[in-house]
């Protein structure tokens, strides 16, 4: 991990997952799942999946607004007003 991640300065984990920009979230997100069972032990460890996580909703709600939108689209359930 200590060679594929890198904390920022804002908070976020960036993950180096290797070629395709468009898939960063699907990859970096199966890149640090096998360690999601150890994050409750080493506090690096899950400061670093926090920090994907961060980063992850800073892209799906900030770069991609429309995805968010599209799921919203497809629920069936009602939400409260």
């Amino acid at each position: 991990m200590k060679t594929t991640t890198k904390v920022l300065d804002d908070g976020g984990t960036f993950v180096f997952t290797g070629d395709l920009d468009d898939l960063w979230i699907r990859d970096s997100a199966a890149q640090v799942h096998p360690y999601l069972n150890y994050i409750t032990t080493d506090s690096e460890l899950r400061r670093v999946v926090e920090g994907l996580v961060k980063r992850h909703v800073f892209y799906v709600l900030s770069v991609f607004p429309h995805t968010v939108d599209l799921w919203l689209s497809r629920l069936t359930i009602d939400l409260p007003h």
